[in-house]
């Protein structure tokens, strides 16, 4: 990982994002590099209301979803970050202030697996095309929040 805190530049190299216990697929995601590249000067000025991305990446993106009788390793994932949240609801309404302004976005070298428990995390493997926007906040429309970006997203 390396992290410019001048020019707001994050890059990792070979982030995994694992499963919850009890799945057997190797982990979530995996992705070869990612790269977030901030605006500081905006985020300064903003006193921290604005977080404009200039850039963010993702390349050699691999998912592999695996679905139980009621649930999905995604789904598990997603309510032990809701129990293990700590912040506060203050902390919670200061984050949903937050106005986001993403600029270049682009995911490439995607794969996807559908995986089932009873196939102990086997499954059909796809390639997904390629997602790039130039201008999400162009293309896509201005003035999102945090919160709106994250719903758009899900």
């Amino acid at each position: 990982m390396t992290i410019d805190l001048v020019t707001g530049r994050i890059e990792v190299d070979g982030l995994t994002i694992g499963n919850p216990e009890g799945w057997s697929s190797e982990y979530l995601l995996h992705a070869n590099r990612v790269v977030v590249d901030l605006e500081m000067e905006k985020l300064l000025y903003s006193f921290g209301k604005e977080l404009h991305m200039e850039e963010l990446v993702f390349d050699g993106v691999d998912v592999i979803y695996e679905r139980g009788l009621t649930t999905s390793n995604l789904n598990d994932l997603l309510k032990l970050l809701e129990t293990d949240s700590s912040a506060t609801e203050e902390g919670e309404a200061n984050a949903l202030d937050v106005k986001l302004v993403l600029h270049r976005i682009l995911a490439q070298n995607i794969g996807a697996k559908l995986a089932t428990k009873l196939t102990r995390g086997h499954g059909l493997r796809v390639e997904v095309g390629d997602l790039k926007y130039d201008d999400f906040e162009k293309d896509m429309g201005a003035g999102r929040g945090l919160l709106d970006i994250t719903e758009f997203s899900s």
